[in-house]
């Protein structure tokens, strides 16, 4: 956005994914017909082979891949967490989809107690995810919670484990043997929502792609688009069904090998009626896009944006409640060295959404490793634009443009940000703006590149509505009271008239680029 920043690579959407063209007007030639970028890929086992929504977008962005043995890759994609020392050895222009410690939120006992721990400060406000028991520790609290709800029904599932695996379903009244065996069992027992909302008689829940750039600040973004997963057999409570996992989970892994499994070709329209022959030819798919459910919502008389509006809340709550899990992780890994390596992490979750008869939504889990796989034209279209818009999103700087400034000086001990964090909130948005350091004004030029990039994710922190969030961070956070104060009073708007007070800071590139240059190779 700014003249003398550095460029970062645009990542097209690849020929044949179904999504259009992406048209930016700050496109502009790399410069370089011999520009040379690697990433390295490190996957679960030998010789696996990456997902062929991002092999197929890091290509199209011009990145070669290269082993281990070469440092000068300036992407790792792994599909799972490094060693600290590859961490610790990453350059300021390197970029990792992992950050240290993101396992707090990806395990299921991990992520309960943090959101627990949250409940105890904050009460209903964290009334987000199901009533959970973490096993065998907390065995006897639910045994007294099953006695005392001798007419519900629970789930158990293993703590780090997906796919559906080891997931079972039961009423309060499981006979003895089975008690003592959840006994020993290490895992996690959840209050089961009977009364899920239907599509059609069938449970269904949510796959919400969320991007999120660092922790401290918070950037969390929203993909615009995501998957509504229906399970194959239509829903009942009764007790000789609690066996059917393919009425009970709702998970792609589980359902795609029932014969009523459907795949989506990318079209649906359900205004038109299914009768006979013509219900077989256009029989519902198991997935349906946000884009598809919206408009079944419509003709539903149900609320869709008031949902995900909940959602999101959820989805920055649930972060917040982890985030310093993540950040003391951050800090033994970089253990006292520069402090770039704070941002050269970025990650894509998956976050698990069930909604209820009520319409109110829940957390069930937060996947770490999210599934990309391109199994119908659907997941392609929204995995492959997913990926493109997370990379460009990052931004991978190529070697020419690794030339920026940095904030002169020494950074501000703890202490001095949390100070100017209190000032800084202490104000209104536009006096918060004249208390802005070069550190917060090297974050806001920041924030203002990655808007400009984001292409169909949406911000969903911090915006200008940040406010009512500040509480339940356990310490004041100077780089999240920045950004908050930035976009309550609309700076970017001040930017671009003018009005922004005090003036410009004179250190600061001042000058907006919005060239638009058309060519094969773009930055």
């Amino acid at each position: 956005m700014f003249h003398g920043r550095p460029a970062v690579l645009l990542f097209p959407y690849p020929v044949g994914c179904g999504v259009a063209r992406r048209m930016l007007d700050h496109e502009q030639l790399s410069g370089s017909a011999k520009l040379k970028l690697y990433y390295f890929h490190a996957g679960r086992r030998r010789n696996s082979k990456m997902y062929s929504a991002v092999s197929k977008t890091l290509q199209k962005g011009g990145l070669c891949q290269t082993p281990m043995t070469n440092a000068s890759w300036s992407l790792l994609w792994s599909c799972q967490h490094q060693p600290i020392e590859l961490f610790r050895s990453m350059k300021p222009s390197q970029r990792m989809n992992h950050f240290p410690g993101s396992w707090h939120l990806g395990r299921k006992d991990l992520l309960w107690r943090c959101i627990s721990r949250m409940q105890h400060l904050h009460g209903r406000a964290y009334q987000i995810t199901p009533q959970t028991y973490v096993l065998p520790k907390s065995f006897a609290a639910w045994e007294m919670a099953r006695v005392r709800q001798a007419c519900s029904l629970w789930i158990s599932k293993p703590c780090n484990r997906g796919c559906g695996r080891g997931i079972r379903v039961f009423h309060s009244s499981v006979d003895e043997n089975q008690v003592d065996k959840l006994c020993h069992k290490a895992g996690i027992i959840q209050r089961y929502i009977s009364s899920p909302l239907l599509i059609d008689g069938y449970k269904f829940d949510l796959r919400v792609y969320v991007v999120v750039l660092s922790f401290d600040p918070l950037k969390v973004y929203i993909n615009e688009e995501g998957l509504a997963r229906l399970a194959t057999k239509q829903y009942s409570i009764s007790p000789e069904t609690l066996h059917e996992k393919t009425m009970h989970l709702t998970n792609y892994s589980v359902n795609r090998h029932s014969p009523a499994f459907v795949k989506n070709l990318d079209e649906i329209d359900f205004k038109k009626p299914k009768t006979g022959i013509a219900q077989k030819s256009r029989a519902r798919p198991s997935k349906l896009s946000f884009k598809e459910l919206r408009e079944y919502f419509r003709l539903q008389n149900l609320d869709f944006e008031k949902l995900f509006d909940n959602i999101k809340d959820i989805i920055i709550k649930t972060l917040i409640a982890a985030a310093p899990q993540v950040k003391v992780a951050m800090t033994e890994a970089v253990d006292g060295q520069s402090t770039h390596r704070s941002n050269c992490c970025f990650e894509i979750y998956g976050f698990d959404i069930l909604v209820d008869r009520d319409m109110q939504p829940w957390l069930l889990e937060v996947n770490i490793r999210p599934s990309l796989s391109s199994g119908s034209p659907l997941d392609a279209r929204i995995k492959t634009k997913l990926v493109a818009d997370t990379l460009t999103l990052v931004g991978i700087q190529p070697p020419l443009a690794q030339i920026h400034r940095s904030v002169s000086g020494s950074l501000p001990s703890a202490e001095e940000l949390k100070q100017r964090a209190r000032q800084v909130a202490a104000c209104n948005a536009t006096e918060a703006i004249s208390l802005f350091d070069e550190l917060a004004w090297e974050l806001v030029l920041d924030s203002c590149d990655e808007d400009l990039r984001r292409g169909g994710l949406e911000r969903i922190f911090p915006t200008a509505q940040s406010e009512k969030y500040m509480e339940y961070f356990p310490e004041d956070s100077y780089m999240n009271t920045v950004l908050w104060k930035w976009y309550q009073a609309n700076g970017v708007d001040l930017l671009r008239t003018g009005a922004c007070h005090p003036p410009w800071p004179h250190w600061q590139p001042r000058q907006e680029c919005f060239p638009r240059m058309r060519s094969k190779k773009r930055l």
